[in-house]
């Protein structure tokens, strides 16, 4: 009887010694998460009073941190984020939901200071009031498409930016066209 007691003492100590490191392991993958989560929600924080001055640059780099703490995020949850489920599943949905708000925020600055994106790739709503010669305008964007585009007619446009003595060019790769 002693025997018995004696080896279920030592299970129970081998298991309470395992749970002890897998809540440490836990714990210290859920609160990297967690203080990149905080660091993203105050990047966002920043770009709203930083969009109401219309201050296009600082929203621009807020987004931009943004998304590299978002792929740091992804990286890490991805890698080990898996030991604590329920979290694992948390820091993923969080994670699209950041990759969203940087895409409306690079929208909304690509739409009030696009020269900030030269060299940059991007995807945008594009309705062309002028479009001839392989080249398709709206005010101050212009895009040159390997295909024909109509004037009035809405695509999802995705090229290179380029400042072309001062106008807005993108050089478009990719072109659809939005059903309305």
């Amino acid at each position: 009887m002693r025997a018995r007691l004696l080896r279920f003492h030592r299970r129970a100590k081998r298991m309470l010694s395992f749970l002890t490191v897998y809540l440490a392991l836990c714990g210290l993958v859920s609160f990297s998460l967690f203080i990149l989560e905080e660091s993203m929600q105050t990047a966002m924080f920043g770009i709203w009073p930083a969009q109401d001055a219309k201050d296009w640059q600082t929203v621009k780099a807020g987004a931009d941190f943004i998304r590299t703490t978002n792929r740091t995020m992804t990286f890490i949850n991805w890698a080990v984020g898996w030991i604590q489920p329920l979290s694992f599943v948390s820091y993923r949905t969080y994670s699209k939901a950041a990759d969203i708000y940087v895409q409306g925020v690079h929208a909304k600055t690509f739409a009030n200071a696009p020269e900030l994106f030269a060299g940059e790739r991007v995807s945008l709503l594009f309705t062309p009031e002028v479009a001839r010669d392989g080249i398709a305008t709206n005010r101050n964007i212009h895009v040159q498409s390997p295909s024909p585009l109509q004037a009035g007619k809405k695509y999802r446009v995705s090229g290179i930016v380029s400042l072309d003595d001062g106008a807005i060019t993108i050089r478009a790769d990719s072109i659809s066209t939005c059903l309305e």
